[in-house]
């Protein structure tokens, strides 16, 4: 229900805290954990994050840090096409996250939403605001970089892991998202062996 007032533009979260306020120490401290647990991946740290998120909003609700927003500024009509929009894309994106280390075709996607091809390139960008095949590379290359931090597998075995079957692709399609190459990545990494 807290998040659904979000969701549903009724309330508006305050976008600025003061530090060293009683009030918001816990709010930081909280924001501290999560991105310590995101900066740090390793095992159990999806389960940090979680537990820091939940920290964060429940600080937020507790200490009423939102504004509510009055019943004709909140675009409700809108607000529930969106999601209506996103809900079609569900299956999609649910198939995208068990099946990104596999081949993928556009066709597949389009059936799973119900679409011609054509029509849910322009639907995905309207809602992902990504084209379908963008989402999928940008997908596998965040699942890589878990893996970069989180073994000391070689860049060819993490790309056929990703789903890439060209290594040199890989490493192409990592660089347009990442600005640096495989290898650097996980040499920045702090836990990287020397």
């Amino acid at each position: 229900p807290y998040l659904n007032l979000l969701s549903r533009q009724q309330i508006r979260l305050y976008n600025y805290f003061h530090a060293g306020q009683p009030r918001t120490d816990r709010l930081l401290a909280g924001t501290d954990r999560l991105f310590q647990a995101l900066r740090y991946p390793h095992a159990g740290s999806e389960l940090l994050t979680f537990g820091a998120l939940y920290e964060i909003f429940g600080c937020l609700f507790e200490e009423e840090f939102y504004e509510q927003l009055p019943e004709d500024a909140s675009p409700g009509h809108n607000c529930s096409a969106r999601f209506r929009k996103a809900d079609q894309l569900k299956p999609v994106l649910e198939y995208i996250d068990a099946n990104y280390a596999g081949p993928i075709t556009l066709e597949e996607l389009s059936r799973l939403a119900g679409m011609s091809p054509k029509y849910f390139c322009r639907y995905f960008r309207t809602v992902i605001h990504r084209t379908p095949m963008d989402y999928l590379n940008y997908y596998r290359i965040e699942h890589s970089c878990r893996l970069l931090n989180a073994t000391e597998l070689p860049v060819t075995e993490i790309a056929y892991r990703c789903g890439f079957n060209d290594s040199s692709y890989f490493v192409k399609t990592f660089k347009k998202y990442m600005g640096i190459t495989p290898r650097q990545y996980a040499l920045r990494q702090p836990d990287a062996p020397a």
